[in-house]
Parts: C-alpha cells; sequence; structure tokens
C-alpha cells in the first residue's frame, strides 16, 4: 500500500500532466494543490477529467470508471482518497 502523501503527489503530477499536456489550461494563471477544485478552478471538462482518471488507473491499478470515481475528482485529495481506498481492497 502506498503512503497518502505518494498517492497525492502522483495524482498531483497526473493532473499538472493533464495541465501541461493541453493549450485550453494555464498552470501559471491557477496554480495546482491537493484541494484545488478541478472543475471550478480550473475548467476540467468531461475529456480532461477522463484524461485523469484513465491515467490514474494506469498509475494505480484500479478501476476509476464507476459514479464515485468520477464524483471524486472533484480535487486532487478526493481522487487521491479514492484511490487509496481502492487500493486497501
Amino acid at each position: 500500500m502506498q503512503a497518502d502523501t505518494t498517492i497525492l503527489n502522483d495524482v498531483l503530477r497526473i493532473v499538472a500532466y493533464v495541465l501541461a499536456s493541453s493549450e485550453r489550461y494555464c498552470v501559471d494563471e491557477c496554480p495546482v494543490d491537493v484541494d484545488t477544485d478541478l472543475r471550478e478552478v480550473l475548467g476540467f471538462d468531461s475529456l480532461a477529467m477522463m484524461h485523469v482518471l484513465s491515467s490514474a488507473e494506469e498509475e494505480f491499478g484500479v478501476l476509476l470508471d464507476d459514479d464515485e470515481a468520477v464524483a471524486s475528482t472533484r480535487s486532487v485529495r478526493t481522487l487521491a482518497t479514492c484511490i487509496r481506498r481502492r487500493t486497501e481492497k
């Protein structure tokens, strides 16, 4: 099992990658921390959210294709909590 801080850091890295890989989002204008609302503050649309979820699935070896997982993508912290729960099973 990965430590909570490791999961948080890895999810933060995934979100930063999604931000950097799209011209639509500007990292400099919206600094990201573990509690930044990905939809409200960063303006992530459903495609960006799916990119985050699919990258997290690959990184952590968990399935994130249900309603709980989609709802958990409000912030890095909420997604990391969902991933931690699923890796503990």
